[in-house]
């Protein structure tokens, strides 16, 4: 997967004083980004969500998800049930030091990140790949494919 952070905040400045439920800054972040998902940050300039997932990073063995998160994750609380995870208001300088990246979503699972604005990433981190099989197996059972 590549990611490229969007110029789009989110949540949209105005929808503060406006009750919607619209995703349009979701998808004028996709059209803007040149990437397979477009991260998106809060007004302050923290690192929110990506327009489809939830993001996670990985310094050294920990597992980290940026507080600024908007929209609720199915598939993020399952990743938090395998790993512990700290949820962390993220700027976007302290993101850029992680050691691997990855996004989550319920059609893909956890998947890691290769390129990130045009930086390199190991999206076969060991700890990512071992988060997906154990992901996996989890769904397989729940799912009963595993029987």
């Amino acid at each position: 997967m590549t990611l490229e952070t969007s110029s789009i905040p989110r949540p949209l400045p105005f929808t503060s004083v406006v009750k919607t439920i619209s995703l349009g800054a979701m998808a004028l972040a996709r059209l803007e980004a040149y990437a397979d998902e477009a991260l998106l940050l809060d007004a302050g300039g923290f690192v929110a969500e990506g327009t489809a997932s939830a993001v996670f990073f990985l310094f050294g063995q920990e597992f980290i998800r940026p507080e600024a998160a908007v929209l609720k994750s199915i598939t993020a609380e399952v990743i938090e049930e395998l790993r512990p995870v700290r949820v962390h208001r993220l700027s976007l300088e302290e993101a850029r030091c992680a050691d691997a990246i990855f996004l989550a979503s319920t059609g893909m699972g956890p998947i890691g990140v290769r390129e990130w604005d045009g930086r390199s990433y190991p999206h076969r981190h060991p700890l990512i790949t071992a988060l997906q099989a154990d992901f996996d197996r989890l769904v397989a059972v729940e799912t009963g494919a595993g029987n």
